[in-house]
């Protein structure tokens, strides 16, 4: 008789005990998923309806709530939400309101392509943050008082362009105001271009309420305009400075690599290891600001910093920055620098490796935004169960995908 090796044995017993955890099975509070059904129809008023009523057999909320519950079971393109609705008619009957049965792909489509975007994106909101609880400030004292940090910047989908019969649908660049408290994109602006960035900054920014919030950003978008509409409603900026203001970022330049000044900064040291490398950020911040040229465009202006990147005790990179916080707080400005990625790595990352959007098309250009808010939202929504699975993004969607009628029930219980 052969000999069982040992790997085999251990592996058996296992699989006996039942010790294999796929993810966490943890108690939940009850909270029924009607709670969204219902809100959703209650709230119809929010989306506007253009059909005609005398020939339309399936409401406008059925039909987005059959798009968000396929695009959270990795749902990606219109022939897989189709798939979708075909394996789980049953449940999608029982549980919406379709007295005229499931609509056809090809009525979603064209419904998806007539809701108005920012209609969607409050609808959106509303919803998140009926379920999600409120969140402690940031950071507070007597004089500081940093509610939320929100990270901006533009995205576009490259693979979005198509040529139809009615002409060129063009790449759709959208950008997002993206809450670091909530893992969640707050507002969205449709910009024809990246040069339009710029004026769309203060655009986006008025759709949100930004009081005691501080705003980070790339460098692109560091202007005067933008500046002042933060200053002018009680937010908060900490804006990096580069070439687009050339003269300036050489000034920052000598100012920082002097000693003298460096030395009397504050200054804020953070070490980690990635990617099998020692990494040092050293963070300098001063509220010495009398000598620069033309302060006074920059509303507000208290504090000019810098940050040193060290790899392994070699400096690879300076980045400047100018803010309206003291420097005493240099500590919650790195945080502020650092959180200016995370709209980069939590939701343009996720949107094209997990979500596949740059390689999505769609033949109207409103359905491609509408998709994109509702990819946004549901990425926002399982960010906040993470936890729950004990799984990424991408396996959280691929369980609720092999297992749909039980595990929609399970997220949107766990949320409140």
């Amino acid at each position: 008789m052969s000999k069982v090796s040992k790997e085999l044995i251990e592996f058996k017993k296992l699989l006996e005990e039942d010790e294999i955890e796929t993810y966490k099975n943890e108690p939940i509070e009850e909270l029924n998923l009607d709670f969204l059904i219902d809100y959703v129809y209650e709230n119809e008023y929010i989306l506007e309806d253009n059909r005609h009523y005398g020939y339309t057999l399936h409401s406008l909320e059925s039909i987005l709530l059959i798009v968000i519950f396929a695009m959270l079971s990795n749902c990606n393109t219109y022939k897989e939400i189709e798939l979708f609705i075909k394996v789980h008619y049953d449940w999608l009957i029982k549980k919406l309101k379709l007295d005229f049965g499931i609509p056809s792909i090809s009525t979603i489509r064209r419904v998806i392509s007539m809701i108005k975007p920012k209609e969607l994106e409050n609808l959106c909101n509303e919803i998140f943050f009926e379920y999600v609880r409120e969140k402690d400030d940031i950071y507070t004292d007597e004089n500081l008082r940093i509610v939320d940090i929100y990270s901006l910047d533009g995205k576009t989908a490259n693979g979005s362009e198509v040529n139809t019969t009615n002409g060129l649908i063009k790449k759709i660049n959208a950008m997002s105001a993206y809450s670091v408290k909530y893992n969640k994109t707050l507002a969205t602006e449709f910009i024809d271009a990246k040069t339009n960035e710029i004026p769309t900054c203060p655009k986006l920014l008025s759709r949100v309420n930004i009081k005691d919030v501080v705003i980070t950003f790339d460098a692109l978008n560091t202007q005067e305009k933008t500046i002042k509409f933060i200053n002018d409603n009680k937010g908060h900026y900490v804006a990096p400075i580069k070439d687009n203001h050339k003269d300036f970022a050489e000034e920052l330049k000598v100012y920082f690599n002097d000693l003298d000044f460096l030395n009397k900064s504050s200054k804020y040291t953070k070490t980690e290891k990635s990617h099998n490398q020692i990494e040092r950020r050293e963070y300098y911040f001063t509220n010495d600001i009398n000598w620069i040229n033309n302060k006074e465009k920059w509303n507000g202006l208290k504090s000019i910093g810098c940050v040193k990147k060290y790899i392994n005790n070699k400096l690879t990179e300076e980045r400047y920055f100018i803010s309206d916080i003291d420097c005493k707080y240099v500590e919650q400005l790195s945080n502020v620098i650092r959180s200016e990625w995370k709209i980069e790595n939590n939701l343009h990352w996720y949107l094209d490796t997990v979500f596949r959007e740059d390689s999505n098309k769609s033949y109207k250009n409103e359905s491609q935004k509408n998709l994109n808010i509702i990819r946004k939202f549901c990425l926002g929504i399982i960010k906040q169960i993470k936890s729950l699975y004990n799984q990424s993004v991408n396996s959280v969607r691929q369980i609720l995908s092999m297992c749909f009628e039980n595990e929609i029930e399970r997220i949107f219980n766990s949320l409140h």
